[in-house]
């Protein structure tokens, strides 16, 4: 979650089978390295959202993250 601002910083998360996308509060605190590395095909960032292509395991990841939110 650090490479994403910091949990506070995420509003909202949805995953397919491959991705994981993220809404969150401010751009700026994102590190696109971090998210680069560990996305294993790409990111896509738009308006407040950023979208890592990583796999199947996108929705596993969805439920880690939402377990820290808690």
């Amino acid at each position: 979650t650090n490479a994403l601002g910091g949990i506070e910083n995420i509003v909202n998360i949805s995953s397919t089978i491959s991705t994981i996308t993220f809404q969150v509060t401010d751009m700026a605190k994102l590190n696109f390295g971090q998210l680069q590395e560990m996305s294993a095909k790409g990111v896509i960032k738009s308006e407040n959202n950023v979208t890592l292509l990583i796999g199947d395991c996108a929705d596993a990841l969805k439920t880690k993250i939402l377990e820290l939110k808690k």
